[in-house]
């Protein structure tokens, strides 16, 4: 310190005995001098008062005026303690007391800091109190371990214990403990049976609540302002947060942060809320509420909800619903419970219980229950139930229910029940049809009901019922299968038609009725085909008529005709051929079989279709062949050879002319043949071996055989050389020596041989 410092400290206070210039007539006072030394107050006493006078000079050393206050009653005691300008209490220790009329009529009390005018005015019980302000505690009869300070703090408390107050007119008429209220007026008219561990800090924060309110902390201005009901563990943070929040029932174990959060709410427990205006005039339990304004004025109970997004669940009609919107306005107005909607706008506006939306105005103003909606704008605007409907504009406009939607579409306003609908652009409108594959259905008209369209532009541009309620009976399966003409759809006229394969029965001028394609390319590029069953790789190319069978790879290719069957690779090719009718065909390239089925006539081995070979009817032929040398792999061969219709087994050459006439040559002792038991009939038998070498050596017998209710009769046989033996059903002519040459049978009567 140095020496000027030191010299102006020691002359700025003096105690002195005379009178001082500009302070006539005070002795004995306590002067204080400026940093110049000059006297500029004077402490005194004066009749029983301590008093205090100022000179005030102006810059030109000039003489002001004087200013002067006095205190009265300055009492110290160690027994009642520091009383300035006020009475002194009888029994205080330890309290100190400044303020007029403060702490007059205290009668117990002690350890007291009072610093104001009417402090404690009406108070005769006060301990540990620190007040600071006018008017604090005014009207209290008995506080403990409390402070307040400002101007009316706590000033109408009655009695209270355990609270803080600071700030002007804070808990002005709390009656309970452990408060904590920070800010002008912040728990001002506060009242309530229960309140107690609060703290409310901010300008009128908790001001004029009319509750029971336990454990709440309430941070802003006017945070929970005239807060009514009953409320509980709770922390509201924010300007007007909770504001009017009135619990009929019980508002407990809430957190809202944000400007007006919750403001005008009622009965809402458990639940976090944050964001501007987040929650306002809402009502529920379990809820998370974030976003600027979301969750406002919502009607009925909030239950479990998840309401996430600037005005997310805005609006909505509430009954215990447990949805979840996530997204600006998702959930927006609209009703139903236990909804999803996920993305801007997701669900909005939506009536409907149990429905999911994912994606950007996905589901927005649905109108049903139980659906799926996954992708941009996905069932917008649909209505009906138990709908999925998974991509960009997927179910968009869509009218129905139980439909399966797959793959992004640009189109909207589609009739659908029951329907599954699956690809980009895959489109169609009706009931119970299967859809899918990229662009199937599409460029189609009219109502596609009961059909199956699967593959990529499968029954593109193809003309489906006229009527909604009925079918064309379309099964198209493959790529392009049943592809008609976009460009003309209601020039095609189909019905009842199965397609399966690649551009199976895909024609610009189809007219398919009653038709199964099967096979790559098959039945394509026709005209007019009814009542025909096509199978196999491009089977039926270019193919019109009726009631034709094609199967195998490329038959039946531009056939023009009606009741042919065709079996076999390029089976009636008719490629620049006339028209052809009531044919069957079994082979590759040529008949193997060849019939001629309006005639019932059956030829093997005919080298062609044409020419047609008899004229009779139901006959079987067979086209002249060599004689085979030996069989492999089989046990017996027929053909005709040089006219005859031969058998060709194991023990020789057989002629055959059966049921009539039976010729077997080869080394021969017998024949047995199997009797048809349950026929009646009767017939004779003519039976002859006949030696190549020993001509005379001739077995020859005529034999009379019936059947009469499955008994069988023989007789008689004129020659001791036959064995004949009955066995069940079995008879059996043997002679006793093997001889080449010829057996020769001839069956006269009614037919019950069944077997040789």
């Amino acid at each position: 310190m140095n020496n000027n410092a030191s010299h102006r400290i020691q002359h700025r206070l003096a105690v002195v005995d005379s009178e001082v210039p500009n302070f006539q007539g005070i002795k004995n006072g306590i002067y204080i001098s400026d940093i110049n030394g000059k006297i500029g107050h004077v402490f005194y006493f004066d009749q029983g008062s301590f008093k205090v006078k100022s000179e005030q000079k102006e810059s030109t050393g000039s003489t002001g005026s004087v200013n002067c206050f006095s205190l009265k009653n300055i009492i110290i005691d160690e027994q009642r303690g520091i009383f300035i300008g006020s009475k002194p209490i009888s029994n205080s220790p330890g309290s100190i007391v400044i303020g007029d009329e403060s702490g007059e009529v205290l009668i117990v009390g002690s350890d007291n800091i009072l610093l104001g005018r009417n402090i404690g005015a009406n108070m005769t019980e006060g301990n540990d109190v620190i007040s600071l302000g006018a008017n604090t505690l005014r009207e209290s009869s008995a506080i403990g371990n409390s402070i307040s300070i400002g101007a009316g703090s706590m000033g109408k408390c009655g009695k209270t214990e355990m609270n803080i107050g600071i700030g002007k007119d804070t808990l002005s008429k709390i009656n309970d403990a452990y408060n904590i209220a920070i800010g002008i007026e912040a728990g001002k008219e506060m009242t309530g049976p229960l309140i107690n561990h609060n703290i409310c800090i901010g300008r009128g924060a908790m001001k004029e609540a009319q509750a029971s309110a336990i454990n709440i902390i309430s941070l802003g201005t006017h945070s929970c302002e005239s807060m009514q009901g009953n409320n509980f563990q709770s922390i509201y943070f924010g300007d007007k947060a909770a504001q009017f929040l009135n619990s009929k029932v019980i508002s407990a174990g809430n957190i809202g942060l944000g400007s007006q959060v919750l403001s005008e709410a009622h009965d809402v427990s458990d639940s976090i809320c944050m964001g501007t205006l987040t929650g306002k005039n809402i009502s529920g339990v379990r809820l998370v509420v974030l976003g600027n304004n979301a969750g406002v004025d919502c009607s009925g109970s909030l239950t479990e909800e998840i309401l996430i997004g600037h005005k997310a669940g805005n609006q909505r009609i509430y009954t215990e619903s447990k949805n979840v919107f996530l997204g600006s306005m998702a959930g927006f107005s609209g009703a139903g419970v236990e909804g999803i909607g996920i993305g801007v706008l997701a669900g909005s506006q939506s009536v409907g219980d149990f429905n999911i939306s994912l994606g950007s105005q996905a589901g927005q103003h649905i109108r049903g229950d139980q659906g799926l909606f996954i992708g941009n704008n996905a069932g917008q605007s649909s209505s009906g139930s138990f709908n999925l409907c998974l991509g960009g504009k997927a179910g968009q406009g869509l009218i129905g229910s139980y439909n399966l939607w797959l793959g992004s579409n640009e189109k909207m306003g589609d009739i659908l029940d029951q329907t599954v609908l699956l690809g980009h652009d895959a489109f169609g409108k009706g009931r119970k049809g299967v859809i899918i594959g990229h662009s199937a259905g599409s460029s189609s008209v009219g109502f596609i009901n009961g059909d199956v369209l699967i593959g990529h532009s499968a029954g593109m541009g193809q003309h489906y019922s006229d009527n909604c309620l009925t079918g064309k009976g379309m099964v198209l399966i493959g790529d392009s299968a049943g592809k008609g003409d976009k460009e003309n759809p209601n020039d095609l006229n189909s019905s009842d038609l199965v397609c399966i394969g690649d551009s199976a029965g895909s024609s610009s001028e189809q007219q398919y009725h009653r038709a199964v394609m099967i096979g790559n390319h098959a039945g394509s590029f026709g005209g007019f085909v009814e009542d025909s069953v096509l199978v196999g790789h491009s089977v039926g190319i270019g193919m019109t008529g009726s009631s034709n069978i094609c199967v195998g790879a490329k038959s039946g290719t531009n056939l023009k005709g009606n009741r042919n069957i065709l079996i076999g690779t390029n089976s009636g090719d008719r490629t620049e051929k006339g028209e052809l009718n009531d044919t069957l065909v079994i082979g590759n390239e040529k008949p193997v079989l060849l019939g001629d089925l309006q005639k019932g006539n059956l030829v093997i081995g005919a080298p062609s279709i044409l020419p047609r070979w008899t004229e009779g009817e139901n006959t079987l032929g067979f086209v002249s062949t060599l004689r085979p040398r030996e069989m492999k792999g089989v046990d017996g061969l027929m053909y005709v050879s040089d006219g005859e219709l031969e058998f060709l087994g194991k023990s020789g050459v057989s002629c055959l002319s059966f049921p009539q006439k039976f010729v077997h040559r080869g080394n021969v002792n017998g024949i047995s043949f199997k009797i048809d038991i349950g026929k009646d009939g009767i017939s004779l038998l003519n039976v002859k071996i006949i030696p190549r070498n020993k001509i005379n050596y001739l077995l020859s017998a005529e034999i009379v055989m019936s059947v009469l209710d499955g008994v069988i009769s023989i007789g008689p046989v004129n020659s001791d050389k036959w064995k004949i033996s009955v066995v069940n059903d079995m008879i059996s002519f043997k002679s006793d020596t093997i001889v080449e040459g010829i057996l020769y049978l001839e069956i006269i009567g009614e037919q019950i041989v069944q077997k040789l």
